[in-house]
């Protein structure tokens, strides 16, 4: 980069580098045109300078660095105050602030020094015809941190009392300082209170509410509002990411996570940022004990749950990982020395004891599902909670009795005492071995069925060696049903027909092999019918052999309710494939029966899980709600974390379907892929999709942007185009919602090229061109626009192409030098005479184009043409019962009419309006044109 060398080539570098985004190259650049402003000797330019430095220290993260500039400013004061504007006074005193406050975090100034320079600026802001309300503040912080609690109430009091002005932090920012000191006197309410109009974005800022926000989170988990501490996280988090000058709020979303249950949530916050770790050049203390004691917080957490030897990512040294149990002394040695040197500046121990403090936190909440999609890939490591040893066995013997016992009554509680007897050292004969075998499998099959084929084989040829022909043709059977899941043929040998037909003629097989190979054989039947050439047919020959081989079957299970529910319940799934819902649900409810019965609540569960979602699907959530509270009730402890994140991930569809409980869903959306992320990924991003769903619906779009966020990676490695490209659609359209246009454009059109639907792919393109509208990229806008009109004219959607025309017309008055004849022309060629809504619209917006249009550039008579086209919307908007439309066509009419000097029209037609809404009975229209009425 060139130098700039003239005032005026000096004073447009300043100008640039003030639009760049804070950081490490802003401040640089900086420090560079104080040197080449000094070198112009324009001595209000040099200060300009410096105080552009100062502000870039400030927000770099680098604040320890600007007593330097700022002494300097400060003597260009004392000798030549008339070398400094209205702004730059303003400035000096501002930045006398910054410096006094940021002077208690340098532990090699003095307190005597910092008691001088408070001094000093209470004395000048006095002079310059300031209050003492700012200097009371800072008077606060430095009694708070040297621990004088007297002290600091004292000047608490004096700076909330007194009166604002304009040396007063923003509004935000003092909430922010005044609610950290009610949270040190136990006052947690008042101080979330005292926050609200700031989370709540009412009030904001440069730093606010990002920093608020994180301050929130524990103290709202210590008054029990777990939910909006989650909240604040998802929103809060993303804002703060990868900030230098916001580590301390980064800190403090890091040991939200480590004392809530999500250690390997904070393990990625702490990768995210392991160059933190290091300590870089002019980093501001107290910036690194902050971040420092939150990682603090979560080593101990991992050495409490056993996790001493898990590599974690650092540059500390050679490796790219360390353990933690060799990181956490290390960075515990660096934070006591850090406080050390304030304890002996302070002559008090209070630095020290507010760290030990925080460093010794317990986790507040054991769990608290955040929804947040772990990184796929092992990128960060997964934290595996210590589980209590089961007790020790009295004797093999009896643990094989017991898991042979569960295993008979079809209990998966089973599978835990297979693997205890694997564990108990005994010598186990061939029969037990393979019983464990076929266990594990079973288990490994819920899952992945299909890729379980060769191990129910191998299963099997271990029951024949062991001499049960029974279990191993079981076996061979599910390895047949495997592959007909997978779509291949059965291994020879396997096929469930020619299996029954063996089993069948064996004399020595068991009720309980017949049924298990029986019901393998109707599952196979089933696949057949659902793939074959009548594919759900409902009246096809094999439907109806199914249905006889399921009536024989039930009514052999008469006395046998474990079997019984099993027919009922796939009789039912077999009635719903074939469109026939109908008796689903009296199928469902007899299986829910048959399995309470037989002692399996986990597969009452199942049915009841089914007969709840026909319900909803039905029409009726609120039956399908009493459905799942039976299913968790019947169920009990005796369900596993995938069937209660199954019954929890339906529960949140129907709370959305509910309407008012959308705070409940979200919560119970979360919780369901927090148990299904690692067993079901599919549903568990179906779960997301609900909370993303119902946040946005209660205007929270923020937290929805984080959601979509942490599930982008994993639906992208393994999603199908249709659900990366919904995924994607939503994601720019939330990214859109809060603000962030220019990356929602990327999003939506990156989908766009995903998609082969030319209908989705004209959408997709059609919300990007509005995303760079609300850019302000006008130029990219009214090509996306152009682009989508053309897609919809190939689909034709005759109204979805005038709304892309519409679109493109406005970005033509929104350029540097506006084409208003261009886009007038745009519109009035999209408006073809019709009856439809599109074609009234139109009119209305060229209308309002013409009343945006300076006068001093219309061409005479537009105006009064243009109120011919409000008029004409307005009627065609009445036309089809479209009050509010109509409405505002006609107070563009008004607007035009008054700017032609026909005041007493618009009054009239005005009037007419406000009665013609009051007649109808529109009360909220006709307040709306009395409103107008009285401003015109």
């Amino acid at each position: 980069m060139d130098s700039p060398s003239s005032t005026e080539e000096v004073h447009e570098a300043l100008k640039d580098n003030a639009s760049r985004p804070y950081g490490p190259a802003r401040s640089a650049r900086a420090e560079q045109l104080v040197e080449q402003a000094a070198q112009t000797g324009d001595r209000p330019m040099l200060i300009h300078a410096l105080q552009a430095l100062i502000t870039a220290y400030e927000y770099d993260g680098s604040s320890d660095r600007m007593l330097v500039p700022f002494a300097r400013v400060l003597k260009m004061w004392d000798e030549r105050p008339e070398d400094f504007d209205e702004y730059s006074a303003h400035s000096l005193h501002w930045h006398f602030k910054w410096v006094s406050a940021g002077l208690i975090w340098q532990p090699n100034v003095p307190l005597a020094t910092i008691g001088r320079w408070l001094d000093e600026m209470e004395r000048r802001y006095r002079l310059a015809g300031h209050n003492s309300q700012a200097v009371h503040a800072c008077r606060h912080y430095v009694a708070v941190h040297v621990g004088d609690t007297a002290v600091a109430a004292t000047h608490f009091d004096r700076w909330i009392t007194a009166e604002r002005d304009d040396m007063a932090d923003c509004e935000a920012c003092e909430r922010h300082n005044r609610g950290d000191w009610l949270t040190t006197q136990g006052q947690d309410e008042e101080a979330v209170r005292i926050w609200q109009a700031v989370t709540d974005g009412h009030l904001t800022c440069a730093e606010e509410p990002h920093r608020v926000l994180a301050r929130t989170l524990l103290p709202l988990l210590r008054l029990g509002r777990a939910e909006e501490a989650r909240a604040n996280h998802l929103r809060g988090y993303r804002m703060v990411r990868g900030n230098p000058a916001l580590r301390a709020s980064v800190a403090e979303h890091l040991e939200f996570a480590a004392l809530t249950g999500n250690e390997a949530r904070a393990l990625e916050i702490l990768a995210e940022h392991a160059g933190w770790l290091t300590l870089a050049a002019g980093e501001p203390v107290r910036y690194r004990l902050f971040f420092l004691e939150a990682v603090v917080v979560l080593l101990r957490r991992l050495v409490a749950l056993g996790q001493g030897d898990l590599e974690v990512p650092t540059p500390r040294a050679d490796r790219p990982t360390t353990t933690v149990a060799a990181l956490l002394p290390a960075v515990e040695a660096e934070v006591d020395g850090i406080v050390a040197t304030f304890d002996e500046r302070n002559g008090t121990a209070a630095v020290s004891g507010r760290s030990s403090t925080r460093r010794a936190q317990e986790p507040l909440l054991a769990e608290l599902p955040l929804g947040l999609r772990g990184t796929p890939g092992g990128a960060v490591p997964v934290i595996k909670k210590t589980e209590p040893e089961p007790e020790a066995p009295d004797d093999a013997d009896a643990l094989i009795a017991e898991a042979t016992r569960l295993a008979e009554a079809h209990d998966p509680r089973a599978a835990e005492v297979w693997e205890r007897v694997a564990a108990s050292g005994a010598d186990l004969p061939p029969p037990v071995r393979a019983r464990i075998a076929e266990s594990r499998v079973m288990a490994k099959a819920v899952a992945d069925p299909a890729g379980t084929v060769e191990d129910f084989r191998t299963v099997a040829r271990e029951f024949a060696l062991a001499g049960d022909a029974g279990r191993d043709a079981v076996n061979r059977a599910r390895a047949g049903l495997g592959a007909l899941i997978d779509g291949d043929e059965p291994p020879p040998g396997t096929d469930p027909a020619t299996v029954l037909a063996e089993v069948t003629a064996l004399p020595e097989a068991t009720d309980a092999v017949l049924w298990t190979v029986r019901f393998c054989h109707v599952q196979a039947l089933f696949l057949d019918w659902l793939r074959g050439p009548e594919a759900r047919n409902p009246d096809s020959p094999a439907k109806a052999g199914l249905d006889r081989l399921l009536a024989t079957l039930l009514a052999a299970a008469a006395d046998r309710p474990y079997e019984k529910g099993s027919v009922l319940h796939i009789s039912a799934q077999l009635t719903l494939s074939a469109g026939d819902p109908e008796p689903a649900p009296d199928l469902l409810a007899g299986a829910a029966e048959a399995f309470v019965a037989a002692g399996v609540p986990h597969r009452a569960a199942e049915s009841l899980q089914l007969l709840a979602e026909v319900t909803m699907r039905g029409g009726d959530p609120a039956a399908a709600e009493a459905h799942l509270d039976r299913a968790l009730t019947v169920g009990g402890d005796r369900l596993d974390a995938e069937s209660r994140g199954r019954l929890a991930a339906l529960r949140a569809e129907i709370y959305v379907m509910l309407g008012g409980r959308d705070t409940e869903a979200v919560s119970t959306a979360l919780s369901a892929a927090h148990l299904l992320d690692d067993v079901d990924p599919p549903v568990a991003a179906r779960a997301r999709m609900v909370a993303v769903f119902a946040f946005r619906r209660t205007g929270r779009p923020a937290e929805a942007v984080a959601l979509l966020e942490s599930m982008l990676p994993d639906v992208d490695r393994r999603g199908d185009e249709h659900e990366i490209v919904h995924v994607r659609q939503v994601y720019g359209e939330c990214l859109a919602d809060i603000g962030e246009f220019r990356t929602a454009a990327e999003e939506l059109i990156a989908a766009a090229r995903m998609t082969a639907d030319r209908r989705e792919h004209a959408s997709l393109v059609h919300a990007a061109a509005n995303a760079l509208d609300g850019a302000g990229m006008s130029d990219d806008a009214g090509r996306t626009f152009e682009r989508a009109a053309e897609v919809w004219r190939e689909v034709g959607d005759r109204d979805a192409e005038v709304r892309a025309i519409r679109g493109h017309a406005w970005t033509l008055v929104q350029r540097e030098e506006p084409d208003w004849p261009g886009a007038l022309e745009m519109l009035e060629a999209a408006a073809v005479p019709d009856s439809g809504y599109e074609y009234f619209e139109t009119l209305r917006q060229a209308a309002h184009l013409v009343l945006n249009w300076p006068p001093d550039e219309r061409p005479e008579k537009l105006a009064a043409r243009a109120v011919d086209l409000a008029d004409a919307a307005a009627d065609g908007f009445f036309g089809l019962d479209e009050p509010g439309s109509a409405t505002q066509s006609m107070f563009t009419a008004a607007m035009l009419e008054e700017r032609l000097g026909r005041s007493g029209d618009a009054r009239t037609r005005l009037t007419a309006l406000l009665g013609r809404h009051t007649a109808a009975g529109r009360e909220d229209l006709a307040d709306s044109v009395a409103d107008f009425l009285e401003r015109l």
